[in-house]
Protein backbone atom coordinates (compact mmCIF):
# COMPACT_ATOMS: atom_id res chain seq x y z
CA UNK A 1 0.00 0.00 0.00
CA UNK A 2 2.81 2.45 0.82
CA UNK A 3 6.34 2.54 -0.48
CA UNK A 4 8.52 3.14 2.54
CA UNK A 5 12.28 3.55 1.97
CA UNK A 6 13.20 1.18 4.78
CA UNK A 7 16.83 0.73 3.70
CA UNK A 8 17.47 4.47 3.17
CA UNK A 9 19.48 5.92 6.01
CA UNK A 10 20.46 9.20 4.37
CA UNK A 11 19.06 12.53 5.52
CA UNK A 12 16.92 14.50 3.08
CA UNK A 13 17.34 18.28 3.13
CA UNK A 14 14.44 20.28 1.72
CA UNK A 15 16.02 23.46 0.36
CA UNK A 16 12.89 25.55 0.93
CA UNK A 17 12.55 24.37 4.52
CA UNK A 18 16.28 24.83 5.06
CA UNK A 19 15.96 28.44 3.87
CA UNK A 20 13.13 29.10 6.34
CA UNK A 21 15.14 27.54 9.16
CA UNK A 22 18.00 29.92 8.36
CA UNK A 23 15.64 32.90 8.43
CA UNK A 24 14.29 31.79 11.79
CA UNK A 25 17.76 32.34 13.20
CA UNK A 26 18.47 35.71 11.59
CA UNK A 27 19.53 37.17 14.94
CA UNK A 28 22.27 34.61 15.36
CA UNK A 29 23.21 35.05 11.70
CA UNK A 30 23.67 38.80 12.25
CA UNK A 31 25.91 38.08 15.25
CA UNK A 32 28.02 35.71 13.12
CA UNK A 33 28.23 38.30 10.30
CA UNK A 34 29.30 41.04 12.70
CA UNK A 35 31.90 38.77 14.25
CA UNK A 36 33.22 37.75 10.83
CA UNK A 37 33.31 41.37 9.64
CA UNK A 38 35.17 42.40 12.79
CA UNK A 39 37.64 39.55 12.36
CA UNK A 40 38.19 40.48 8.70
CA UNK A 41 38.67 44.13 9.65
CA UNK A 42 41.27 43.14 12.24
CA UNK A 43 43.09 41.04 9.65
CA UNK A 44 43.01 43.96 7.20
CA UNK A 45 44.18 46.36 9.90
CA UNK A 46 47.07 44.08 10.85
CA UNK A 47 48.05 43.59 7.22
CA UNK A 48 47.85 47.33 6.62
CA UNK A 49 49.96 47.94 9.70
CA UNK A 50 52.60 45.50 8.46
CA UNK A 51 52.59 47.09 4.99
CA UNK A 52 52.94 50.56 6.49
CA UNK A 53 55.91 49.31 8.47
CA UNK A 54 57.47 47.74 5.38
CA UNK A 55 56.88 50.93 3.40
CA UNK A 56 58.50 53.13 6.05
CA UNK A 57 61.46 50.78 6.29
CA UNK A 58 61.82 50.66 2.49
CA UNK A 59 61.51 54.44 2.26
CA UNK A 60 64.09 54.94 4.98
CA UNK A 61 66.44 52.48 3.34
CA UNK A 62 65.94 54.20 -0.02
CA UNK A 63 66.70 57.61 1.46
CA UNK A 64 69.81 56.26 3.14
CA UNK A 65 70.94 54.58 -0.05
CA UNK A 66 70.26 57.74 -2.07
CA UNK A 67 72.21 59.83 0.43
CA UNK A 68 75.07 57.33 0.39
CA UNK A 69 75.05 57.26 -3.41
CA UNK A 70 75.04 61.07 -3.57
CA UNK A 71 77.86 61.33 -1.06
CA UNK A 72 79.86 58.60 -2.79
CA UNK A 73 79.26 60.27 -6.17
CA UNK A 74 80.58 63.56 -4.81
CA UNK A 75 83.63 61.78 -3.38
CA UNK A 76 84.35 60.10 -6.71
CA UNK A 77 83.91 63.33 -8.65
CA UNK A 78 86.01 65.32 -6.19
CA UNK A 79 88.96 63.07 -6.91
CA UNK A 80 88.83 64.04 -10.59
CA UNK A 81 90.26 67.10 -12.18
CA UNK A 82 87.83 69.84 -13.20
CA UNK A 83 88.06 68.77 -16.86
CA UNK A 84 87.50 65.08 -16.06
CA UNK A 85 84.64 65.93 -13.72
CA UNK A 86 82.88 68.03 -16.38
CA UNK A 87 83.17 65.14 -18.89
CA UNK A 88 81.72 62.58 -16.43
CA UNK A 89 78.88 64.89 -15.35
CA UNK A 90 78.07 65.58 -19.01
CA UNK A 91 77.74 61.83 -19.72
CA UNK A 92 75.69 61.24 -16.55
CA UNK A 93 73.24 64.01 -17.41
CA UNK A 94 71.89 62.08 -20.42
CA UNK A 95 70.72 59.18 -18.25
CA UNK A 96 68.42 61.51 -16.31
CA UNK A 97 67.11 63.12 -19.50
CA UNK A 98 66.42 59.74 -21.13
CA UNK A 99 64.71 58.43 -17.98
CA UNK A 100 62.42 61.46 -17.76
CA UNK A 101 61.41 61.21 -21.44
CA UNK A 102 60.86 57.44 -21.15
CA UNK A 103 58.66 57.88 -18.07
CA UNK A 104 56.60 60.45 -19.93
CA UNK A 105 56.24 58.17 -22.95
CA UNK A 106 55.16 55.24 -20.76
CA UNK A 107 52.82 57.09 -18.37
CA UNK A 108 51.36 59.99 -20.32
CA UNK A 109 47.56 59.82 -20.51
CA UNK A 110 47.61 62.06 -23.56
CA UNK A 111 49.95 59.81 -25.54
CA UNK A 112 47.88 56.77 -24.54
CA UNK A 113 44.78 58.11 -26.34
CA UNK A 114 43.83 56.82 -29.79
CA UNK A 115 44.59 59.85 -32.02
CA UNK A 116 41.85 59.07 -34.55
CA UNK A 117 39.14 58.49 -31.94
CA UNK A 118 39.55 60.81 -28.95
CA UNK A 119 36.49 61.15 -26.70
CA UNK A 120 36.16 64.84 -25.96
CA UNK A 121 33.93 66.72 -23.50
CA UNK A 122 33.36 70.44 -24.00
CA UNK A 123 31.43 72.75 -21.68
CA UNK A 124 31.12 76.49 -22.13
CA UNK A 125 29.85 78.93 -19.51
CA UNK A 126 28.54 82.45 -19.85
CA UNK A 127 29.49 84.97 -17.15
CA UNK A 128 27.00 87.82 -16.85
CA UNK A 129 25.38 90.31 -14.45
CA UNK A 130 28.71 91.19 -12.84
CA UNK A 131 28.16 93.52 -9.86
CA UNK A 132 31.42 95.31 -10.65
CA UNK A 133 31.78 95.11 -14.49
CA UNK A 134 35.36 96.35 -14.40
CA UNK A 135 36.27 93.05 -12.67
CA UNK A 136 35.40 91.00 -15.76
CA UNK A 137 39.03 90.25 -16.61
CA UNK A 138 39.89 89.08 -13.09
CA UNK A 139 36.81 86.87 -12.92
CA UNK A 140 37.37 85.29 -16.34
CA UNK A 141 41.04 84.66 -15.55
CA UNK A 142 39.99 83.20 -12.19
CA UNK A 143 38.04 80.46 -13.95
CA UNK A 144 40.88 79.80 -16.41
CA UNK A 145 43.31 79.46 -13.49
CA UNK A 146 41.55 76.27 -12.41
CA UNK A 147 43.84 74.36 -14.77
CA UNK A 148 46.77 75.30 -12.52
CA UNK A 149 44.97 74.38 -9.29
CA UNK A 150 46.45 71.09 -8.08
CA UNK A 151 43.39 70.21 -5.97
CA UNK A 152 41.05 70.77 -8.93
CA UNK A 153 43.27 68.64 -11.18
CA UNK A 154 43.37 65.94 -8.50
CA UNK A 155 39.55 65.82 -8.40
CA UNK A 156 39.36 65.63 -12.18
CA UNK A 157 42.03 62.92 -12.18
CA UNK A 158 39.98 60.87 -9.69
CA UNK A 159 37.31 60.35 -12.38
CA UNK A 160 39.59 60.36 -15.43
CA UNK A 161 42.41 58.08 -14.25
CA UNK A 162 42.54 57.47 -10.45
CA UNK A 163 46.08 56.05 -10.45
CA UNK A 164 47.68 58.64 -12.72
CA UNK A 165 49.97 61.45 -11.63
CA UNK A 166 48.31 64.86 -11.77
CA UNK A 167 50.98 66.13 -14.19
CA UNK A 168 49.59 63.68 -16.77
CA UNK A 169 45.98 64.53 -15.90
CA UNK A 170 46.69 68.20 -16.49
CA UNK A 171 47.54 67.47 -20.14
CA UNK A 172 43.93 66.36 -20.72
CA UNK A 173 42.40 69.55 -19.32
CA UNK A 174 42.15 72.83 -21.20
CA UNK A 175 40.39 75.97 -19.89
CA UNK A 176 40.30 79.23 -21.81
CA UNK A 177 38.18 82.38 -21.74
CA UNK A 178 36.97 85.21 -23.89
CA UNK A 179 35.81 88.52 -22.46
CA UNK A 180 34.89 92.05 -23.41
CA UNK A 181 36.41 95.05 -21.68
CA UNK A 182 33.42 97.16 -22.67
CA UNK A 183 31.34 97.79 -19.55
CA UNK A 184 27.67 97.16 -20.12
CA UNK A 185 24.78 94.81 -19.62
CA UNK A 186 24.47 91.27 -20.95
CA UNK A 187 27.18 88.65 -21.45
CA UNK A 188 30.54 89.84 -20.15
CA UNK A 189 32.73 86.77 -20.64
CA UNK A 190 32.73 83.15 -21.76
CA UNK A 191 34.70 80.25 -20.27
CA UNK A 192 35.53 77.27 -22.49
CA UNK A 193 36.44 73.90 -20.89
CA UNK A 194 37.75 70.95 -22.92
CA UNK A 195 38.49 67.55 -21.39
CA UNK A 196 40.05 64.64 -23.29
CA UNK A 197 38.54 61.47 -21.80
CA UNK A 198 40.30 58.06 -21.69
CA UNK A 199 38.21 55.13 -22.98
CA UNK A 200 37.67 53.58 -19.55
CA UNK A 201 36.46 56.85 -17.94
CA UNK A 202 32.79 57.83 -17.61
CA UNK A 203 32.06 61.15 -19.30
CA UNK A 204 29.02 61.72 -17.04
CA UNK A 205 31.16 61.56 -13.91
CA UNK A 206 33.71 63.85 -15.54
CA UNK A 207 31.02 66.41 -16.46
CA UNK A 208 29.57 66.26 -12.93
CA UNK A 209 33.01 66.87 -11.41
CA UNK A 210 33.69 69.84 -13.73
CA UNK A 211 30.34 71.43 -12.88
CA UNK A 212 30.97 71.05 -9.15
CA UNK A 213 34.40 72.65 -9.50
CA UNK A 214 32.98 75.55 -11.51
CA UNK A 215 30.22 76.17 -8.97
CA UNK A 216 32.72 76.14 -6.11
CA UNK A 217 34.96 78.53 -8.03
CA UNK A 218 31.94 80.82 -8.70
CA UNK A 219 31.26 81.10 -4.97
CA UNK A 220 34.95 81.79 -4.30
CA UNK A 221 35.26 84.47 -7.02
CA UNK A 222 31.97 86.09 -6.00
CA UNK A 223 33.20 86.45 -2.42
CA UNK A 224 36.73 87.51 -3.36
CA UNK A 225 36.24 89.70 -6.45
CA UNK A 226 32.65 90.50 -7.43
CA UNK A 227 29.25 88.85 -7.42
CA UNK A 228 28.14 87.48 -10.81
CA UNK A 229 25.92 84.91 -12.49
CA UNK A 230 26.92 81.86 -14.46
CA UNK A 231 25.08 79.58 -16.89
CA UNK A 232 25.95 76.74 -19.24
CA UNK A 233 25.83 77.67 -22.92
CA UNK A 234 26.87 74.36 -24.47
CA UNK A 235 27.73 70.87 -23.26
CA UNK A 236 28.57 68.04 -25.61
CA UNK A 237 30.61 64.86 -25.95
CA UNK A 238 32.08 63.93 -29.30
CA UNK A 239 34.98 62.00 -30.86
CA UNK A 240 37.74 64.03 -32.46
CA UNK A 241 40.84 63.39 -34.55
CA UNK A 242 43.98 64.67 -32.80
CA UNK A 243 46.96 64.46 -35.11
CA UNK A 244 48.98 66.46 -32.58
CA UNK A 245 49.04 63.40 -30.31
CA UNK A 246 50.74 61.35 -33.01
CA UNK A 247 53.24 64.12 -33.63
CA UNK A 248 53.95 64.50 -29.92
CA UNK A 249 54.53 60.76 -29.49
CA UNK A 250 56.84 60.69 -32.53
CA UNK A 251 58.80 63.70 -31.28
CA UNK A 252 59.18 62.09 -27.85
CA UNK A 253 60.51 58.83 -29.31
CA UNK A 254 62.86 60.69 -31.65
CA UNK A 255 64.15 62.79 -28.77
CA UNK A 256 64.84 59.66 -26.69
CA UNK A 257 66.78 58.11 -29.59
CA UNK A 258 68.73 61.34 -30.04
CA UNK A 259 69.58 61.46 -26.33
CA UNK A 260 70.79 57.85 -26.49
CA UNK A 261 73.12 58.76 -29.35
CA UNK A 262 74.45 61.75 -27.39
CA UNK A 263 74.94 59.52 -24.37
CA UNK A 264 76.83 56.90 -26.39
CA UNK A 265 79.06 59.56 -27.87
CA UNK A 266 79.69 61.08 -24.44
CA UNK A 267 80.56 57.64 -22.99
CA UNK A 268 82.85 56.87 -25.93
CA UNK A 269 84.72 60.14 -25.38
CA UNK A 270 85.55 59.28 -21.76
CA UNK A 271 89.11 58.40 -20.85
CA UNK A 272 89.86 55.25 -18.85
CA UNK A 273 89.99 57.20 -15.61
CA UNK A 274 86.76 59.03 -16.43
CA UNK A 275 85.09 55.75 -17.51
CA UNK A 276 86.02 54.05 -14.23
CA UNK A 277 84.46 56.90 -12.23
CA UNK A 278 81.44 56.92 -14.54
CA UNK A 279 80.86 53.15 -14.10
CA UNK A 280 81.09 53.39 -10.32
CA UNK A 281 78.48 56.13 -10.20
CA UNK A 282 76.23 54.23 -12.65
CA UNK A 283 76.36 51.12 -10.46
CA UNK A 284 75.38 53.06 -7.33
CA UNK A 285 72.50 54.86 -9.06
CA UNK A 286 71.28 51.53 -10.49
CA UNK A 287 71.03 50.10 -6.94
CA UNK A 288 69.15 53.21 -5.80
CA UNK A 289 66.73 52.90 -8.74
CA UNK A 290 66.10 49.25 -7.83
CA UNK A 291 65.25 50.22 -4.27
CA UNK A 292 62.92 52.94 -5.57
CA UNK A 293 60.98 50.37 -7.62
CA UNK A 294 60.57 48.15 -4.53
CA UNK A 295 59.36 51.14 -2.52
CA UNK A 296 56.87 52.14 -5.22
CA UNK A 297 55.48 48.58 -5.36
CA UNK A 298 55.00 48.68 -1.59
CA UNK A 299 53.14 52.00 -1.81
CA UNK A 300 50.94 50.69 -4.64
CA UNK A 301 49.96 47.58 -2.68
CA UNK A 302 49.46 49.70 0.41
CA UNK A 303 46.98 51.99 -1.32
CA UNK A 304 45.10 49.41 -3.37
CA UNK A 305 44.33 47.15 -0.39
CA UNK A 306 41.97 49.70 1.13
CA UNK A 307 38.42 49.04 -0.07
CA UNK A 308 34.91 49.92 0.99
CA UNK A 309 33.89 46.36 0.18
CA UNK A 310 35.35 44.89 3.36
CA UNK A 311 32.03 45.12 5.22
CA UNK A 312 30.13 43.58 2.29
CA UNK A 313 32.64 40.76 2.02
CA UNK A 314 32.40 40.18 5.77
CA UNK A 315 28.60 40.00 5.70
CA UNK A 316 28.48 37.68 2.67
CA UNK A 317 31.22 35.45 4.08
CA UNK A 318 29.45 35.41 7.47
CA UNK A 319 26.15 34.34 5.89
CA UNK A 320 27.81 31.64 3.81
CA UNK A 321 29.80 30.37 6.79
CA UNK A 322 26.73 30.31 9.01
CA UNK A 323 24.68 28.54 6.32
CA UNK A 324 27.35 25.85 6.02
CA UNK A 325 27.65 25.42 9.79
CA UNK A 326 23.88 25.25 10.20
CA UNK A 327 23.68 22.74 7.34
CA UNK A 328 26.16 20.51 9.18
CA UNK A 329 24.28 20.97 12.47
CA UNK A 330 21.01 20.13 10.74
CA UNK A 331 22.51 16.91 9.45
CA UNK A 332 23.94 16.03 12.87
CA UNK A 333 20.65 16.75 14.66
CA UNK A 334 18.74 14.92 11.91
CA UNK A 335 15.17 15.99 12.71
CA UNK A 336 12.03 15.95 10.59
CA UNK A 337 11.40 19.65 9.99
CA UNK A 338 8.29 19.69 7.78
CA UNK A 339 5.26 17.71 6.60
CA UNK A 340 7.00 17.14 3.27
CA UNK A 341 9.94 15.57 5.14
CA UNK A 342 7.53 13.30 7.02
CA UNK A 343 5.94 12.26 3.74
CA UNK A 344 9.35 11.59 2.19
CA UNK A 345 10.69 9.43 5.02
CA UNK A 346 7.53 7.40 5.61
CA UNK A 347 6.42 7.14 2.02
CA UNK A 348 2.86 7.65 3.24
CA UNK A 349 0.26 10.35 2.74
CA UNK A 350 0.10 13.21 5.25
CA UNK A 351 -3.55 13.17 6.37
CA UNK A 352 -3.24 16.12 8.75
CA UNK A 353 -1.02 19.02 9.83
CA UNK A 354 -1.32 20.52 13.31
CA UNK A 355 0.60 23.69 14.15
CA UNK A 356 1.01 24.91 17.70
CA UNK A 357 0.53 28.67 18.08
CA UNK A 358 2.36 28.78 21.40
CA UNK A 359 6.04 29.51 20.91
CA UNK A 360 7.65 28.39 24.15
CA UNK A 361 10.63 30.50 25.22
CA UNK A 362 13.61 28.20 25.46
CA UNK A 363 17.26 29.03 25.83
CA UNK A 364 17.90 28.57 22.11
CA UNK A 365 14.89 30.70 21.17
CA UNK A 366 16.63 33.87 22.38
CA UNK A 367 18.40 34.12 19.03
CA UNK A 368 15.54 32.56 17.02
CA UNK A 369 12.64 34.41 15.44
CA UNK A 370 9.12 33.16 16.23
CA UNK A 371 7.79 35.75 13.77
CA UNK A 372 9.50 34.02 10.83
CA UNK A 373 8.10 30.68 11.96
CA UNK A 374 4.60 32.09 12.21
CA UNK A 375 4.87 33.82 8.85
CA UNK A 376 6.22 30.64 7.24
CA UNK A 377 3.27 28.58 8.44
CA UNK A 378 0.63 31.31 8.30
CA UNK A 379 -0.91 30.01 5.07
CA UNK A 380 -0.71 26.35 6.01
CA UNK A 381 -4.05 24.77 6.80
CA UNK A 382 -4.33 23.73 10.44
CA UNK A 383 -6.20 20.41 10.43
CA UNK A 384 -8.56 19.59 13.28
CA UNK A 385 -8.80 16.19 14.91
CA UNK A 386 -12.23 15.88 13.27
CA UNK A 387 -10.71 16.41 9.82
CA UNK A 388 -8.02 13.84 10.49
CA UNK A 389 -10.52 11.32 11.81
CA UNK A 390 -12.84 11.66 8.79
CA UNK A 391 -9.90 10.99 6.44
CA UNK A 392 -8.81 8.02 8.54
CA UNK A 393 -12.39 6.72 8.69
CA UNK A 394 -12.67 6.92 4.89
CA UNK A 395 -9.41 4.97 4.50
CA UNK A 396 -10.58 2.30 6.95
CA UNK A 397 -13.95 1.91 5.20
CA UNK A 398 -12.33 1.68 1.79
CA UNK A 399 -10.00 -1.11 2.88
CA UNK A 400 -12.39 -2.68 5.45
CA UNK A 401 -10.00 -2.04 8.36
CA UNK A 402 -11.36 -2.91 11.82
CA UNK A 403 -8.25 -2.46 13.93
CA UNK A 404 -5.35 0.00 13.93
CA UNK A 405 -2.89 1.74 16.24
CA UNK A 406 -1.68 5.31 16.67
CA UNK A 407 2.11 5.47 16.90
CA UNK A 408 3.26 8.72 18.55
CA UNK A 409 6.83 9.93 17.85
CA UNK A 410 6.53 13.49 19.16
CA UNK A 411 6.42 15.38 22.45
CA UNK A 412 4.59 18.38 20.98
CA UNK A 413 2.10 19.91 23.44
CA UNK A 414 -1.23 19.43 21.61
CA UNK A 415 -0.70 15.84 20.54
CA UNK A 416 -2.19 14.12 23.61
CA UNK A 417 -5.66 15.65 23.24
CA UNK A 418 -5.75 15.10 19.48
CA UNK A 419 -4.48 11.51 19.60
CA UNK A 420 -6.99 10.61 22.31
CA UNK A 421 -9.85 12.32 20.45
CA UNK A 422 -9.10 10.39 17.25
CA UNK A 423 -8.92 7.13 19.23
CA UNK A 424 -12.30 7.78 20.88
CA UNK A 425 -13.90 8.60 17.51
CA UNK A 426 -12.47 5.41 15.99
CA UNK A 427 -13.89 3.29 18.83
CA UNK A 428 -17.30 4.97 18.43
CA UNK A 429 -17.27 3.99 14.75
CA UNK A 430 -16.39 0.38 15.54
CA UNK A 431 -12.68 0.61 14.76
CA UNK A 432 -10.53 -0.93 17.48
CA UNK A 433 -7.76 1.63 18.12
CA UNK A 434 -4.89 1.86 20.60
CA UNK A 435 -2.10 4.34 21.29
CA UNK A 436 1.60 3.38 21.30
CA UNK A 437 4.32 5.86 22.29
CA UNK A 438 7.92 5.94 21.06
CA UNK A 439 9.51 4.34 24.08
CA UNK A 440 10.17 0.74 24.86
CA UNK A 441 6.59 0.12 23.77
CA UNK A 442 7.76 0.04 20.15
CA UNK A 443 9.34 -3.31 20.88
CA UNK A 444 5.94 -4.57 22.07
CA UNK A 445 4.58 -4.33 18.52
CA UNK A 446 5.51 -7.96 18.20
CA UNK A 447 2.81 -8.79 20.77
CA UNK A 448 0.16 -6.39 19.51
CA UNK A 449 -2.14 -7.97 17.00
CA UNK A 450 -2.32 -5.06 14.54
CA UNK A 451 -1.18 -4.64 10.97
CA UNK A 452 -2.29 -1.03 10.33
CA UNK A 453 -0.92 2.12 11.99
CA UNK A 454 -1.21 5.90 11.85
CA UNK A 455 2.04 7.82 12.57
CA UNK A 456 2.12 11.01 14.61
CA UNK A 457 5.37 12.84 13.79
CA UNK A 458 6.54 16.27 14.98
CA UNK A 459 9.36 18.64 14.03
CA UNK A 460 11.11 17.29 17.13
CA UNK A 461 11.16 13.73 15.75
CA UNK A 462 14.65 12.48 14.92
CA UNK A 463 15.20 10.82 11.58
CA UNK A 464 17.20 7.93 13.02
CA UNK A 465 14.36 7.11 15.44
CA UNK A 466 11.89 7.25 12.58
CA UNK A 467 14.04 4.96 10.48
CA UNK A 468 14.25 2.52 13.35
CA UNK A 469 10.46 2.50 13.66
CA UNK A 470 10.03 2.01 9.92
CA UNK A 471 12.34 -0.99 10.04
CA UNK A 472 10.29 -2.48 12.86
CA UNK A 473 7.06 -1.90 10.91
CA UNK A 474 8.60 -3.42 7.83
CA UNK A 475 9.80 -6.44 9.79
CA UNK A 476 6.28 -7.15 11.03
CA UNK A 477 4.70 -6.17 7.68
CA UNK A 478 2.67 -3.41 9.26
CA UNK A 479 1.10 -0.90 6.85
CA UNK A 480 1.07 2.86 7.45
CA UNK A 481 -2.38 4.30 6.80
CA UNK A 482 -1.23 7.90 6.97
CA UNK A 483 0.87 10.43 8.83
CA UNK A 484 -0.09 13.36 11.02
CA UNK A 485 2.54 16.13 11.36
CA UNK A 486 2.87 18.44 14.39
CA UNK A 487 4.74 21.71 13.81
CA UNK A 488 5.27 25.10 15.45
CA UNK A 489 3.61 28.28 14.24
Amino acid sequence: MNKVLFQKRELSINIKEYFWKLLQQWKLMIIVCLFFTLALSLVVFQRQKNEDKEYKEAKKELEELANEASAAEEVILSELSSEDRASVEYALRFKKLISDRQDYLNNSLLLDLEPLHVKTLTISYSIYDIAEPQSVVSIADGYAALVNNSEAIRQIGAVLAPDADIQYVKELVSISNRYSTVVGEGEAATVFITILIPDDADENNVAKTIKNLIQNRKKELSDRISDHNLKIITEEVFYAIRNDITSLKTDCMNWINTLKIYRSNAEAALTDQQKAAYDQIEEMTANADGMEEVSNDTVENNESFFSGKIAVIGVIAGIVLYAIIYFVVLIIRGKVVSASDAEYYTGSRVIGEIYNNEYALRRTDIVHSSFVTKFQNSKRRNSSESDIFHILEAICKKHDIKKCAELVLTNKAPYEKIVKSIKDNCIEKGIDCCIIYETNEINELEFVEIDKVVLFIGDDTKVNHLNHLLEVLHEYEIIILGTVFFGTR
